[in-house]
């Protein structure tokens, strides 16, 4: 729709990116993969853009990054058009005729609480190893093949198999060899195997610089097992939180979105 009131066709697949992608902040170079347009077209757009209140701009890190403004008066009207014939938006309202009685709100916005600290990360990655061992054991996931049986029941034994690896099989074998061999070497082979997988998906979104965030991502993942192993022995060895009373709707949380 934009391209119809929109001369400059760089300048609406900007527009498309960012009022997309509202949480996220894009540089020069990126916006120009993603938009598949000369740099110098870009850097000329985003200029206008800028210069017309409709983005701002900050130093990140020594990049210059880009993020279209919520406080510009249009911010709603242009949102609201993209959402209608972009993406899922697009999607719903090009097939509603074959989706039966159903109404797409394009202005609903879904909020994310990322955790801003590590204290933050273990308790909410605590609440999600709770809840899914409640479910794992309360309701019997492993007898029914379901998607949703499968998919807790594949975190809940991904971590069970990453705890007894390094908790208790490599150990006694150290122990029987006399030696850590073992343990360096799928120490090795587990790390070359994140970064595998981390350069992969670099490669297809196009993101190389979340390769420097792998120190702290497999940190984290030895921060999940501990917290995983205190989960399992609260929930399954204890008996305790096996049935939640408490509700997401929290004074904290209701103050943080007002």
């Amino acid at each position: 729709m934009l391209k119809y009131l929109i001369v400059s066709k760089v300048r609406v697949k900007i527009l498309e990116l960012l009022l997309t992608n509202p949480n996220e902040v894009f540089h020069v170079r990126e916006i120009t993969r993603r938009t598949n347009e000369e740099i110098n077209a870009v850097r000329r757009e985003l200029s206008h853009l800028e210069d017309s209140g409709f983005l701002t701009s900050e130093r990140r890190a020594n990049r210059l990054v880009y993020f279209f403004r919520s406080d510009n008066i249009l911010y709603q009207d242009l949102l609201s058009m993209v959402y209608k014939t972009s993406g899922l938006g697009g999607k719903i309202v090009k097939n509603k005729s074959k989706l039966g009685k159903i109404k797409f709100i394009e202005t609903a916005i879904a909020r994310t609480q990322d955790p801003h600290d590590l204290k933050n990360y273990i308790k909410q990655i605590t609440r999600w190893n709770r809840g899914n061992l409640q479910l794992f054991v309360r309701n019997k996931m492993w007898r029914k093949v379901t998607r949703v049986n499968s998919f807790i029941t594949y975190q809940v034994l991904q971590n069970m198999l990453f705890a007894t690896m390094y908790g208790v099989a490599l150990p006694i074998l150290s122990l029987l060899t006399g030696s850590l061999y073992f343990i360096a070497v799928t120490f090795v082979i587990d790390v070359l195997t994140i970064i595998g997988f981390a350069l992969y998906t670099a490669m297809r979104t196009k993101r190389f610089e979340t390769l420097t965030s792998f120190p702290l991502t497999y940190f984290l993942r030895w921060v999940q097992l501990v917290v995983f192993v205190k989960c399992f022995f609260e929930v399954v060895v204890l008996r305790r939180y096996r049935i939640s009373h408490g509700s997401w709707e929290t004074v904290a949380r209701i103050e943080q979105r007002t």
